[in-house]
């Protein structure tokens, strides 16, 4: 018995408007530009920008002869029509802000590379695929709500230094799951 399946998850924040919203994937020798937040702010909101990212996985699977194999697929995807500034109110430092969220995002497709890397495939791969993803999301909506916390939204200044430090370093320990 021979048989081959392909499905797509993807991690789109609730509130997307979008079906189908337009991503750009993280890349190491790109960094945002306030070009790239191209959605319209809300009338009235305690922030200066938003910058909406996720993950994003897809994987196929084969069945020959009873063994399962796996082929998976993970991004780290900034939304740009999601994401938004008030250009009066912005500056180069909230713009290093909004990229922290964005390398946070990796941080935890690298992570989520990893795990997929060490599974293990058994007959309930689906499900499992879709636990392995779902820790995974909830840690990286963990991580992006202590940055923002710790970090005031960028105006505690040392601790928005410290957070890029750390940003990098977990960037290098997961140099291998880029």
């Amino acid at each position: 018995m021979y048989w081959i399946s392909k499905i797509i998850v993807f991690c789109i924040p609730l509130f997307f408007v979008a079906e189908n919203p337009v991503a750009m994937q993280w890349n190491e020798n790109y960094k945002l530009s306030w070009d790239d937040f191209q959605g319209t702010p809300p009338n009235k909101s305690p922030f200066v920008a938003s910058t909406q990212s996720g993950i994003y996985f897809s994987y196929s699977s084969q069945n020959k002869n009873g063994e399962i194999t796996l082929t998976t697929s993970v991004s780290a995807n900034f939304y740009p029509e999601n994401s938004w500034y008030f250009s009066k109110n912005v500056n180069a430092a909230i713009l290093k802000h909004e990229q922290g969220h964005f390398d946070i995002s990796e941080i935890h497709a690298r992570e989520l590379r990893k795990k997929f890397s060490m599974y293990t495939v058994s007959e309930n791969f689906k499900n499992e695929l879709q636990s392995i993803y779902s820790e995974t999301e909830n840690n990286r909506n963990t991580m992006q709500n202590k940055y923002d916390k710790e970090t005031n939204h960028s105006k505690i200044i040392e601790k928005q230094k410290q957070w890029e430090r750390f940003i990098q370093q977990e960037l290098s320990r997961l140099k291998n799951w880029k």
